[in-house]
């Protein structure tokens, strides 16, 4: 519960400073919900094999992985695409559902899907604050597993000397996960004329410009001695 959440610019300044009450909103940082496992397990196939090729090769893997599953961050705000004179806050006017309309559907021009309507919003009218508060939707949450997968080939009856085998994988169900900078949350540069059956948008508003990593594998050989 704040009424600032960055001490380095305005970005969530309070719009009409005599009037801060609906401006103690959600933080633009919460997460309501977050789960977090993290696990080590290794496998018994053919531990107890007689053959030492087998049980030397096939025997003892052991794999461990951290899942993390968390809703999403909130979008701070939805710009207006002036600053009406100064305005503070800048925020834009709510005439529709931000979650429905266009919302979740995919943009044919771009490939990128909405995440908020961006045809549910307006410029405030000159001399008037945009009634849209802050947080008032959340980008989609996040999804994560990362997996390893490790094997020790002892070289001495003691143990005490061993080559590992890491195969690592990250993010390895391959989760599109959009980062919340990279949304365009700015009015003006999106316009929406109809195309036939579908809305043609110009422009980027309601939609995402990057994502984290998609899947990826490394292979590790270790040493110990």
């Amino acid at each position: 519960m704040t009424n600032f959440t960055n001490d380095r610019d305005g970005v969530d300044a309070p719009q009409n400073p005599l009037n801060l009450l609906p401006e103690y909103a959600e933080a633009r940082t919460s997460r309501p919900h977050i789960f977090s496992a993290s696990y080590i397990y290794e496998l018994p196939w053919l531990k107890n094999n007689k053959n030492t090729f087998v049980h030397g090769v096939l025997a003892g893997w052991q794999i461990s992985g951290i899942t993390n599953i968390e809703s999403g961050p909130p979008i701070s705000r939805v710009l207006a695409s002036t600053t009406n004179s100064g305005r503070n806050g800048n925020r834009a006017q709510l005439t529709g559902n931000p979650v429905a309309g266009l919302f979740g559907t995919t943009d044919p021009v771009t490939g990128l899907p909405f995440i908020f309507d961006p045809t549910a919003f307006a410029n405030p009218a000159l001399g008037t604050y945009g009634n849209s508060g802050r947080a008032i939707f959340r980008l989609w949450g996040r999804n994560q597993t990362n997996l390893n997968l490790v094997k020790n080939f002892y070289i001495n009856s003691e143990k005490a000397r061993y080559i590992q085998f890491r195969v690592e994988s990250f993010n390895v169900f391959n989760h599109t996960q959009f980062l919340p900078s990279s949304i365009d949350n700015q009015l003006g540069g999106s316009a929406c004329v109809p195309g036939g059956t579908i809305l043609v948008c110009s422009g980027t508003t309601g939609r995402p410009g990057a994502t984290r990593n998609p899947r990826e594998f490394q292979f590790g050989l270790k040493l110990y001695f």
